[in-house]
């Protein structure tokens, strides 16, 4: 929830777009620690850096959990259909939603042993070590089990994929799967039969060379 400055504001609204807009900063303040430690920050500075985004996401979901947020939402009422302030309401609703399901805990951890998490694989790609990355993505996975566990959802992929795509969900996903795997093994499968023994010969670039010639004459 980015802030938005608005030169007409909605009296009855004010409030709950001022609260919403204050997450919004936090928010955007650990994304801009989260884009210093991938650029700037020296190796070990992420510790230190690990522990201010988890306090950010803290203190951003306790707002967003309060039941002065709950309050303004509820007192919002609804809006007409396709208007501004219903989509922001709609929004804020189903984040809101979704985030008192979650233990304030919870939150703060991940956001930590992601940040760790994630300069740890850097490490490990660097040096071909993954031990080095391997106990900190067991670490993620058993965090992000565990909030699949708090979220509703028939299989537990579903609390993922619902944040970032609303209404998917992995049985709609195995179906788009199996349609595009139909169409492409029999391809794979024609193109390794022409291929003959020399199967890297597409890394070559020579095959998709042809390939783009064929198709271009078409």
């Amino acid at each position: 929830m980015a802030r938005v400055i608005s030169e007409v504001i909605n009296e009855d609204l004010g409030p709950l777009r001022e609260r919403l807009a204050t997450i919004g900063d936090l928010c955007s303040a650990a994304s801009v620690l989260a884009w210093d430690r991938q650029t700037y920050m020296p190796e070990g500075g992420v510790g230190g850096r690990a522990e201010q985004l988890a306090s950010l996401a803290r203190v951003a979901h306790e707002m967003l959990v309060s039941p002065e947020t709950g309050r303004l939402l509820q007192g919002a009422g609804e809006r007409e259909s396709g208007s501004d302030d219903a989509e922001l309401l709609r929004l804020a609703r189903r984040q809101h939603d979704r985030a008192v399901r979650l233990p304030t805990r919870l939150v703060s951890e991940t956001s930590r042993a992601t940040a760790l998490a994630e300069q740890a694989w850097i490490s490990a790609r660097e040096t071909s070590d993954w031990s080095l990355f391997a106990p900190r993505l067991e670490r993620v996975l058993a965090l992000k089990r565990e909030e699949a566990g708090y979220l509703d959802g028939e299989h537990p992929y579903d609390a993922m994929l619902d944040r970032y795509d609303p209404g998917a969900s992995t049985q709609l996903l195995r179906v788009m799967f199996d349609e595009l795997k139909a169409g492409i093994l029999p391809l794979v499968r024609a193109v390794s039969t022409r291929l003959g023994e020399d199967r890297a010969a597409p890394l070559r670039g020579g095959s998709m060379r042809l390939l783009r010639r064929r198709l271009a004459a078409r």
